[in-house]
């Protein structure tokens, strides 16, 4: 399971997530959020695990993005269950053992647990001037 550079952050939840996605691992995923769970980010919004499927299954082809998490802050609110995951999504494109382009961007995300499942995730892109 992928843990963040911070082991005191880690949250065993959005940490399976994070792996789920490392591994390209679209039915983990899925499994991660409940059956109505409700998906925004730059790429697009989805509303249940059959859109988010849609939305995110073409994402895991080819070569694939890497979720490397910088921290992990849990918070309460009246709407349940928050956590806050500043991650760095790494794409790399190889040539046997050269890399030929790479691509980082930080990110926000925004997670509403409902118990051990995400049933709210909210991405966007970290301004590189904060």
């Amino acid at each position: 399971m992928h843990k963040p550079e911070h082991p005191e952050a880690d949250h065993p939840v959005i940490s399976g997530h994070i792996d789920a996605l490392n591994r390209g691992d679209l039915q983990q995923i899925l499994e991660t959020f409940t059956h109505d769970a409700e998906f925004t980010s730059p790429a697009g919004k989805a509303t249940g695990t059959g859109e988010l499927a849609d939305l995110l299954g073409p994402t895991l082809v080819g070569p694939r993005a890497r979720m490397q998490v910088l921290s992990i802050r849990p918070i309460s609110s009246a709407d349940g269950d928050r956590v806050v995951a500043h991650v760095r999504r790494i794409v790399r494109l190889a040539d046997g053992d050269q890399v030929i382009a790479n691509h980082e961007v930080d990110l926000v995300l925004t997670f509403t647990l409902d118990g051990e499942l995400i049933s709210r995730c909210h991405t966007e892109l970290l301004d590189p001037g904060r």
